[in-house]
């Protein structure tokens, strides 16, 4: 079922755009349309809208501030002064989640040309959830450069901290603008290297007007693939913002103002629910004694499905499961009964979950040291790699972060995944 309804503006002012519905996930359901807002408002319905707007409009920055959540939106412009040419009074300032290197990314944008975007989605009767740079549409895949090209626009990250959108220059050209091409002859000690791992994202006749330039590129990489789109950028890019990795400008005086019927709405249903557990309760008590054999029958089910989803590897399921599994547990590194075995479990049931119904998939390796899990796969593409790391984290509960990507010899993807908690 879809969640989001995002639409993709034009870089003119006329009213064309382009938008397609996705789930929490990143997945699409059904094929991008093209026409005016208003027929784009035709379609909203009960889906929560996010807007992508171009790309040139939106500066990405790196700010060091230590601050968190309204003061760090107020030391922002301070913080970024000399760095920007306007007048910090005419700009918007939105914050990102802080990285591990301790900087926190930063979207800038003109106060009043947010305002005029917003103004053309009210005028249309569109209340927007999110608002985004499509530059931050592209994934980042760790050790990797993505780079897309749609039209004259392309845009290209390194997988880690650079995001880039670049208009009128060819693939070789862009990456030599960032220095993805040097020789190594002169070395920056500040400066860490970029990968040599090139993906790129791009229709069927951009792919053949850049075909020479892919085989003077692969001589100076590592390797470079290419990713046809056959409906166009607008999956890609709506797949990322989706799953709410990407900036949000809708912060501070343009933050989403709900009312309190708003507010009330998910409590209301948690309140229901909570009455029918009340109720279920005082009915389960009234018939214990006849369901207890059921009940028995139920949870050995229960238990054979959970030995499946989790360890998929042991199967049939052993007549002394909890003996096989504290002995599952010690071989990866978790002492069974604590906490860290019950994280194993979780991130198992997680994994699991998100191969299910994916073929070609193959694990290598499963290790636990530290509240971290840590596990080698070899999958067919990187859409599949994404599609698996998208899902774990579709919880909210866990983290899958992508610590390698390599091609392999057999034209699949070698990668290394490490799952935990997520910080609360």
């Amino acid at each position: 079922m879809a969640d989001h309804l995002v639409i993709r503006l034009g870089s003119d002012s006329a009213d064309a755009v382009e938008w397609i519905k996705t789930d929490k996930t990143g997945a699409r359901h059904g094929t991008p349309r093209r026409g005016t807002l208003s027929e784009a408002a035709d379609d909203v319905g009960s889906l929560s809208v996010l807007a992508l707007i171009p790309a040139d409009d939106v500066l990405l920055t790196l700010a060091d501030v230590p601050a968190k959540g309204a003061r760090l939106l107020q030391a922002l412009p301070f913080a970024l002064e000399e760095q920007l040419a306007d007048d910090i009074d005419t700009l918007h300032f939105a914050a990102g989640t802080r990285r591990s290197s301790g900087r926190t990314p930063v979207a800038v944008i003109r106060r009043e040309q947010l305002q005029g975007y917003l103004a053309r989605f009210a005028a249309v009767g569109i209340d927007l959830e999110g608002v985004y740079t499509e530059t931050q549409g592209l994934a980042k895949l760790p050790g990797t450069i993505s780079v897309l090209i749609d039209g004259d626009l392309l845009l290209l990250n390194d997988g880690a901290e650079t995001e880039l959108a670049l208009r009128q220059l060819s693939p070789g050209d862009a990456l030599v603008a960032v220095g993805a091409l040097d020789d190594g002859e002169e070395e920056d000690e500040e400066r860490k290297p970029l990968p040599k791992h090139v993906l790129v994202y791009l229709d069927q006749i951009t792919n053949e007007r850049y075909a020479n330039d892919w085989l003077a590129l692969r001589n100076e990489l590592d390797s470079l693939e290419t990713k046809l789109l056959p409906d166009g950028a607008l999956p890609r890019l709506a797949a990322t913002v989706s799953t709410g990795k990407a900036v949000n400008l809708l912060q501070g005086e343009f933050a989403v103002k709900r009312s309190a019927g708003e507010n009330w709405r998910p409590w209301r249903m948690a309140a229901m629910l909570a009455g029918v557990v009340v109720a279920l309760s005082i009915i389960g008590k009234v018939t214990e004694y006849f369901s207890l054999q059921r009940e028995q029958q139920r949870l050995a089910v229960e238990l054979e499905e959970q030995w499946r989803r989790s360890l998929p590897w042991i199967s049939p399921m052993p007549s002394n499961p909890q003996s096989r599994l504290n002995s599952e547990l010690r071989r990866m590194g978790a002492a069974p009964g604590g906490a860290s075995s019950a994280h194993l479990m979780t991130a198992l049931t997680a994994l699991s979950n998100a191969l299910s119904g994916t073929s070609g998939v193959k694990i290598e390796a499963i290790g636990f040291r530290g509240g971290t899990t840590d596990v080698q796969l070899v999958v067919p593409n990187t859409q599949i790699l994404e599609r698996i790391q998208t899902t774990i984290q579709s919880g909210d509960q866990l983290e899958a972060a992508i610590q390698r990507a390599d091609p392999d010899d057999d034209g699949g993807i070698k990668s290394r995944f490490q799952i935990k908690a997520t910080q609360t």
